[in-house]
């Protein structure tokens, strides 16, 4: 009666800690699909303003028609205000016509997400929306609450991890503080020699080899299309052979599917987590010697921005498991299934060998 009732007092709070944990992951996750598409998500509609004031844009959608107002204020005191009606595009709004075309773009990875763009140049546009007011008032105090509740929100799926695997947790932080500190001693020893100019530019061979390896290592479009490439070569032709070959009783069953998608999502993890190294490195560095906007509050921006890019990559790292699994037993139909689609490749009895006496 003992081991029976030990069971039936731990089982109880087990399932609230159990429950507990996956309404902790549904809200961390719920927060950080919010921010990140309040972040890297364009939104388009709304009233933005620059120069202190001095230059206001209001973009309204209404029935398929987007309207364009420009408002400009000329020196006497007065305002230019112009309307235009035109289609806006995913990321950004052109208007005007000729020479006069000026363009509202949305820069997801600078502080200021949208920039008016006309022929002379460009300008950076504040949007006036009650969140960002909220940010605007508080800016370090909203950062702050952001990076807490990411943080956190980490360390939970860490944790989550180290109970299944706990032998993978070290080598993960590992790579991405060797990652982190590899990239700084590098940024920074090219900025001690001065092979990169004031603004960044790359002054000889070796600063031009230095950009070019860090911008492959943050070029993750690239890197994830060519995985998931690989990982649709691989299913989708075993998939599509099985099918066609199953109608006539002839299929196979497919091979290094768990093993190829289980690569692609740890390499795809890995290609984020070091991104996010090698990115904030480059703003720690790069604040440091002015090749980034020096300002605090942009630093602090960036270095979010960073964290937007680690939370994904340990999130999938997590996910995957690195030790080889038994898995689920297939469903009863599912076998069934797979007995018809392979019913002319199994062997028949008189095709099977008489044992020995």
């Amino acid at each position: 009666m003992a081991p029976a009732t030990r069971r039936f007092i731990l089982t109880p709070r087990n399932d609230i800690r159990r429950v507990q944990s996956r309404l902790l992951s549904i809200v961390a996750i719920t927060a950080w699909c919010a921010l990140a598409w309040l972040w890297l998500w364009p939104q388009l509609d709304g009233h933005y303003a620059a120069d202190h004031g001095r230059i206001t844009v209001d973009v309204t959608h209404h029935r398929g028609e987007t309207q364009v107002t420009l408002s400009r204020e000329r020196d006497d005191g007065e305002a230019k205000i112009t309307r235009f009606l035109t289609t806006a595009g995913f990321s950004k709004v052109q208007f005007g016509d000729g020479l006069a075309t000026q363009e509202l773009v949305f820069q997801p990875l600078e502080t200021n997400h949208y920039r008016l763009i006309t022929g002379c140049g460009w300008v950076s546009l504040d949007k006036q929306t009650t969140a960002s007011a909220l940010v605007r008032s508080h800016p370090y105090g909203a950062v702050m609450f952001v990076a807490l509740c990411m943080i956190a929100f980490m360390l939970h799926v860490v944790n989550e991890k180290a109970k299944s695997e706990p032998e993978v947790i070290y080598p993960m932080w590992v790579a991405y503080f060797g990652a982190l500190f590899g990239s700084s001693f590098v940024l920074v020893a090219a900025g001690e020699s001065g092979i990169f100019g004031f603004d960044g530019e790359p002054r000889n061979a070796l600063a031009r080899g230095i950009l070019a390896t860090v911008e492959y290592s943050l070029d993750l479009q690239r890197e994830v299309c060519l995985l998931l490439g690989l990982l649709a070569f691989i299913s989708l032709t075993q998939w599509c052979a099985y099918l066609l070959a199953g109608l006539s009783g002839a299929a196979r069953r497919p091979r290094f599917i768990w093993t190829t998608w289980k690569w692609v999502a740890l390499l795809t993890a890995k290609a984020l987590i070091s991104a996010s190294a090698v990115a904030l490195s480059i703003v720690l560095v790069g604040g440091h010697y002015g090749w980034l906007n020096a300002e605090p509050l942009n630093i602090v921006g960036d270095a979010l921005t960073c964290l937007l890019l680690l939370v994904p990559g340990l999130v999938v790292f997590c996910m995957v498991p690195v030790k080889s699994t038994s898995g689920r037993p297939s469903s009863k139909g599912t076998r069934s299934v797979h007995r018809w689609m392979v019913r002319r490749m199994r062997k028949q009895p008189s095709d099977v060998a008489a044992k020995p006496k």
